[in-house]
């Protein structure tokens, strides 16, 4: 199988991209082409990420760079072949191995104090006034040949339909994550996408709250209201993701969050690293003048997909839910930012927690006894 034909294969397309470059590259290399550095990108619909930039080079191999929405305004961008590329603009050959006029682009000068000899640059149009690019360095002496500039241009119609299969995959992927959030994305991700499709976990269920948020709002406008809910989400969320948790909701100002239990382990694990992070968010946002109530329950619940037969959401759903949500509600009337549930607090060193006694939660038969930090 010659080299386009494999570019086109579904064995190839549906390669990672770090592997798909690494093994295009094998391939070329096995026809004699010259490369000695090589890169296209993929277009993201991320809230952080605006391309991936797949790259292979002899010095550090292929891997994946990752550039956010600030860069498209650069002046490093703008001023770049790459930038001329997104713009739809042709592509074009540039021989290295004299140094390039001072006035041309940046890169071309540093790939010449680097060894090389020649540079190509392509656009690759993924769909109708949608840009990507290639380009294609050597270190060769004299540059490309001809028979290397045919099998170059032999190559851009497989790439295009290959990075644009790629490129959609990156954007429905990024977009589950940023919506659904990680352990949900690759649940749904992996085929589990129709209303009822969901299992039974067992996991150390996450409520938090923002103190004082209603009066905040009443008092202050969208901007700050907006930059002080972010503000609070980024701070949750990033601690919860650190340690294995995934958010599913932003409820309000109230965030539901799961950390799953290991199948074949008693949850000991989960617990301690909700506690953990409960500690290290209830630190951070004293520091940045925000206070919030948290409740932690153990138990199991249903992961899964409900909805209407159009619009769908995906949640956990079940008694533990409902009751980490009294439990974090408890939270003024006890005067303390956290409160645990006992089987939550079973599995944890007992001098880290202290008992604030039991309590009947909104809608339970029975009280319960409750925990928080030493």
């Amino acid at each position: 199988m010659n080299v386009t034909h494999w570019m086109l294969s579904a064995s190839a397309r549906h390669l990672p991209p770090d592997e798909y470059i690494r093994q295009l590259v094998a391939r070329l290399q096995q026809e004699s082409f010259p490369v000695s550095r090589l890169v296209f990108t993929l277009r993201t619909m991320h809230p952080e990420v605006w391309i991936e930039s797949v790259r292979w080079d002899t010095d550090q191999g292929a891997h994946v760079l990752r550039r956010d929405h600030a860069f498209e305004s650069e002046p490093l961008f703008q001023q770049s072949p790459v930038g001329r590329m997104y713009r739809g603009e042709q592509g074009f050959r540039h021989r290295l191995e004299e140094a390039p006029d001072p006035i041309s682009y940046p890169i071309l000068a540093e790939l010449h104090e680097a060894g090389f000899t020649d540079y190509l640059i392509a656009p690759l149009e993924l769909a109708p006034g949608f840009f990507s690019y290639v380009s294609c360095s050597t270190r060769a002496p004299g540059g490309f040949s001809e028979a290397d500039l045919a099998l170059w241009d032999a190559l851009q119609l497989p790439l295009a339909a290959t990075v644009a299969e790629m490129s959609t995959r990156t954007a429905l992927s990024s977009l589950l994550t940023a919506y659904l959030g990680s352990h949900a994305a690759a649940y749904v991700q992996s085929g589990h996408f129709r209303r009822g499709d969901g299992e039974a976990i067992n996991a150390v269920i996450w409520f938090s709250d923002l103190r004082g948020f209603t009066s905040f709002a009443d008092t202050h406008g969208p901007a700050e209201v907006i930059e002080r809910l972010n503000r609070y989400f980024d701070l949750v969320g990033s601690a919860v993701e650190t340690r294995g948790g995934g958010i599913l909701k932003f409820i309000g100002d109230g965030i539901l969050a799961v950390f799953p239990v290991e199948e074949g382990t008693d949850g000991t694990a989960a617990a301690e690293s909700a506690l953990d992070t409960a500690r290290e968010v209830l630190q951070q946002a004293s520091e940045g003048s925000l206070q919030l109530g948290i409740g932690l329950h153990l138990g199991e619940v249903t992961f899964g997909n409900v909805g209407t037969s159009h619009r769908l959401d995906f949640t956990v759903i079940g008694g533990p839910v409902n009751e980490a949500a009294r439990v974090e509600a408890l939270c003024k009337d006890v005067g303390v930012p956290l409160l645990v549930t006992e089987p939550v607090a079973e599995l944890i060193l007992q001098d880290s927690l202290v008992s604030v006694g039991t309590h009947r939660l909104r809608g339970a038969r029975t009280p319960k006894a409750l925990f928080t930090l030493g």
